[in-house]
């Protein structure tokens, strides 16, 4: 089934809690239906196009910024850029329900990241004027020390905690993949393969 989504294998590097991935490109950022168990933070960049997230579909546009939960299947795919002399850029951030559990269980000043966080499940689509206020935070992360990374994502999650337009994306009824599917130790050789070779023809 071509709308089967595949896995994707998330991996943390050395001396960090979470993961970001800064992805330039010129081509468009293609169709990749996948999921994952962990939380996805996107910022898309200098970018516009089709979102699919669980059973909807939505346009997206220059300094989008949407939240989802483990396992919810989803891909982006870019219609044009809007200035041709850059490339597509995507600011992605996973963290795993771990790494949530122990920010807001024993912090209280979290309990409203810990609601947000809970609203993920269908995906969340934040107001342009939060997102707007955190596009800064979030496009200086890549030039910051692990440390310093850190403390801002967790502030970027604690200023979009207060963002009340912030609106679901996915009906409640779009089912999450069930984490353990047959094939998975297959299907993460496989990405681990595209991931260490994906430079090559």
């Amino acid at each position: 089934d071509a709308m089967r989504p595949q896995f994707e294998k998330v991996t943390v590097p050395e001396g960090a809690s979470w993961s970001l991935l800064d992805r330039r490109l010129d081509d468009g950022i293609p169709f990749q239906w996948h999921y994952h168990p962990e939380f996805e933070l996107t910022l898309t960049l200098n970018s516009r196009g089709q979102r699919y997230v669980g059973d909807s579909v939505a346009a997206y546009d220059d300094g989008a910024l949407v939240l989802l939960g483990p396992n919810l299947p989803h891909t982006w795919c870019s219609a044009e850029r809007i200035d041709g002399r850059h490339p597509h850029n995507a600011l992605v951030m996973w963290f795993t329900e771990a790494w949530a559990d122990g920010l807001t269980a024993s912090l209280a000043e979290m309990r409203g990241v810990a609601a947000l966080l809970a609203r993920a499940g269908r995906g969340v689509t934040f107001s342009r004027g939060a997102a707007a206020a955190v596009q800064p935070r979030i496009a200086a992360i890549p030039r910051q020390a692990p440390a310093e990374r850190l403390v801002t994502l967790i502030g970027v999650l604690a200023m979009l905690a207060e963002d009340d337009g912030a609106a679901p994306i996915a009906s409640p009824a779009s089912r999450r993949v069930a984490a353990a599917t047959p094939d998975r130790a297959r299907i993460e050789r496989v990405l681990d393969h595209i991931h260490a070779h994906y430079r090559e023809p």
